[in-house]
């Protein structure tokens, strides 16, 4: 078989179409694919008789097409005017097609436009007529619309509004207006074609297309889904069936019980299109090479996924819970064995699901698996073979594949622990929450194994739980701050939950309400555990940015280094972003604030490297300045003791002087510096930080100065004669030579 478009092999019996649009729109111009792609039920087939014999006499009429959603409104209405077009006008002249679609909500007033406007566009009238109809309105304004259109050498219009995808009011004024002129005017003869979910509101002729009863609607939506090339090779498949009541070139490829599954499984209120679209699913899933070999059985409905889904969802939790249990006693038989006991699994679950649980009898089985159907078989051979594999299966399904005393086989989800199997299965969403590796149970073994390892992490979220609360209790300690009420709350619940073991979680699970809590409890916790996660490594870069001991640049600080600077603006807004008091909430974008941490430490490291040794150099040059300073402050406190020399000068200068000395620090280091694993030396010289070379300047000339009014002092005459007359070993001789130099480093070494 060949899909749409592709190339047919001369015997592929039939050729699978596009899937079917859920709505066609309304063509003015129906294309070929229009009339051959539409298939009739018998209440189109009765409409189209109606039309037909009416478009052979001479007046015009209204006809309503109505019906639900979906059941081919549109479609017929182009298969109308597609037909209607090439119907022969009875007077000379020509035909007017006039074909208007309809969306959403519109006035009657706008609905009526629209309908004078289309038709001022087709018979291309000028504006001012169009206007002036209008103006006019309803009937007259029909009657004007029609005059013109005879003027113009038109016979005959056929006029086709669908409201299928419109929610607006019908104009039934209007609508009367065109079906009264139909019945009683000659001008111009007019047949107005209406489609609508809604029943007519007025007088018009009732057409109806829409299937009757689900054979029916089996039947079109087959032929939708597929085109026919061979019915006389399509109908020897079906010799010796009972179609009940299907033709072959009906229902082809489908067994006559598989063409009913469909219409029972898109349901009482499905459109043709999503039957359609359910049988095009299962021949596309029944295409072996290309080419259809036999009939499509109900079995082989569960080859196509979205069909089984279905199939799955009729089931229900426990009966999918069987199904699995039956799949999984199959695989360990030979392959005919395993391909007959899946036909029968198969088979018995889509009639369970779509027909109920009677049982099926042996013979009715045996004609409905495709394995023993293609080969003939008889039941003199076949049926002790058959009865040999559904003990078979009944044993290892353990009841799930249920064969009473005279060989009737049923479906029973209660057996083999299903219910149990089920309840596990439909907890699996919420308990993958705690072990994402939990797989599936498909039997008592596979239940048994998945409740263990359930249990398990169930116990490990308990542990798990515990360390989280204490990860983050001492986390937020560090910044004295206390764990929030609500995220205890949420770790308490979290441990209850995983705590109450496995079966708890499975009925939590299993009420939609402690469900939706019991997610929203994981849901807070797993930000909670995330936090706790990343607190190690938030800590980490928090004591490393902490500890270069970086200050805030102020606003005085005019001789600052702008990379300083902005490296001591970065650190403070790490530290703010890396606080504890975050952990309320873990970082979103950790792994992004950690490389930008990366680049604020390698730059940090880069900048101390070169500025420590800087500083190093300047704390050599300055020591040797401070020495300096403190030995002219010692002159200057030893000449502040001779009262003679008049008051003391600069002794506030000592508590200055040992606060800059104490500034002046050595770095004693040997070995490398590594800054990027040690933020600062040991000698504690923190980046940034100013030298104190100013602060000694200055301290050290003021103290020149104090110590320059002191030797003005000791160069008065009666002071020198003093040391003359009184310095009888020549002792201080060299003093008042240095005095009476006004030497000061001199002056202040001597003393």
């Amino acid at each position: 078989m060949a899909t749409s478009g592709g190339t047919r092999h001369a015997h592929d019996p039939l050729t699978l179409l596009p899937k079917v649009a859920e709505r066609v729109e309304l063509e003015t111009t129906p294309q070929k694919e229009t009339v051959s792609g539409f298939v009739m039920t018998r209440a189109a087939e009765r409409s189209w008789q109606n039309v037909n014999r009416h478009l052979l006499s001479d007046k015009g009429a209204l006809f309503w097409i109505g019906g639900p959603a979906g059941c081919g409104k549109t479609h017929f209405l182009n298969y109308i005017l597609a037909l209607a077009d090439k119907a022969p006008v009875a007077a000379a002249g020509r035909r007017l097609v006039c074909g208007i679609e309809l969306a959403g909500r519109m006035l009657r007033a706008e609905i009526e436009a629209a309908v004078l406007g289309t038709i001022a566009e087709k018979i291309g009238a000028p504006r001012d007529q169009s206007s002036l109809w209008l103006e006019v309105g309803g009937a007259q304004a029909l009657t004007l619309a029609m005059e013109h259109a005879r003027r113009v050498g038109i016979r005959a219009c056929i006029l086709a509004i669908d409201f299928s995808a419109s929610e607006a009011e019908i104009p039934a004024d209007f609508l009367r207006a065109a079906g009264e002129f139909a019945a009683k005017n000659s001008i111009v003869r007019l047949d107005t074609f209406i489609a609508s979910r809604l029943a007519a509101p007025l007088p018009a002729t009732n057409l109806t297309v829409a299937p009757e009863g689900a054979h029916e609607t089996a039947s079109v939506a087959i032929q939708r889904s597929r085109i026919l090339h061979d019915s006389t090779q399509a109908a020897d498949l079906y010799a010796g069936l009972d179609l009940g009541g299907f033709e072959p070139a009906e229902i082809f490829p489908f067994h006559p019980l598989t063409a009913k599954f469909i219409a029972e499984l898109a349901g009482p209120c499905a459109t043709i299109a999503q039957a359609a679209h359910l049988a095009r699913e299962a021949i596309a899933a029944a295409l072996d090479e290309a080419h259809l070999r036999r009939l499509i059985y109900p079995a082989d409905l569960m080859d196509s996924v979205v069909i089984a889904s279905m199939i799955e969802a009729r089931l229900g939790n426990s009966a999918r819970a069987a199904l699995l249990a039956a799949e999984a006693a199959i695989v360990p038989l030979e392959r005919n064995q395993r391909q007959l006991g899946r036909e029968i699994i198969a088979t018995i679950a889509v009639e369970r699901a779509l027909i109920g649980a009677a049982p099926i009898a042996l013979a009715a089985l045996r004609a409905r698996l495709p394995i023993l159907a293609a080969h003939d078989s008889d039941a003199s051979w076949s049926d002790p073979a058959l009865l040999e594999m559904l003990e078979r299966l009944e044993k290892r399904s353990q009841g799930v594949v249920r064969v009473a005393a005279d060989g009737a086989v049923s479906f029973e989800p209660q057996a083999a622990g299903a219910p149990e199997i089920a309840r596990y299965n439909s907890a699996l969403a919420l308990a993958m929450r705690f072990d994402p590796s939990l797989p599936r149970a498909e039997s008592g073994a596979s239940l048994t194994a998945g409740s263990a390892a359930l249990a398990e992490a169930l116990a490990l979220a308990v542990e798990e739980a515990h360390r989280v609360e204490s990860v983050l209790r001492a986390a937020l300690g560090e910044a004295s701050l206390a764990m929030p009420p609500e995220q205890s709350k949420v770790l308490a619940d979290y441990a209850r939950l995983a705590e109450g073991g496995p079966a708890l979680l499975i009925e939590t699970a299993i009420d939609p309400e402690r469900r939706s809590a019991a997610a929203a409890v994981i849901n807070a916790y797993e930000k909670l555990a995330a936090a706790a996660e990343v607190a190690p490594r938030m800590r980490a870069m928090r004591e490393f940015a902490r500890d270069t001991a970086l200050k805030i640049p102020g606003d005085d600080d005019f001789a600052r280094d702008p990379k300083i600077a902005a490296l001591q603006t970065e650190c403070h807004l790490l530290l703010a972003e890396l606080a504890p008091r975050t952990l309320a909430d873990a970082p979103r974008g950790l792994d992004a604030l950690e490389a930008r941490f990366q680049k604020f430490k390698w730059t940090y490291a880069q900048l101390y490297s070169a500025a420590h040794s800087e500083w190093r150099s300047e704390m050599e040059r300055l020591a040797i300045v401070a020495e300096d300073v403190r030995r002219r402050f010692d002159a200057l406190v030893r000449l502040n003791a001779i009262a003679t020399l008049g008051p003391a000068a600069g002794s506030e200068f000592g508590s200055r002087l040992d606060e800059v000395a104490r500034a002046v620090v050595r770095c004693d280091r040997e070995g490398a510096l590594h800054p990027e694993v040690t933020p600062r030396c040991a000698c504690g010289y923190r980046l940034g930080t100013p030298s104190p070379r100013v602060a000694l300047q200055d301290l050290l000339a003021q103290i020149d100065r104090a110590l320059h009014l002191k030797l003005e002092a000791l160069s008065r005459s009666a002071i020198a004669r003093i040391i003359r007359e009184h310095d009888r070993a020549h002792r201080l001789e060299g003093l008042l030579k240095i005095i009476q130099a006004s030497q000061t480093d001199a002056l202040s070494r001597v003393l």
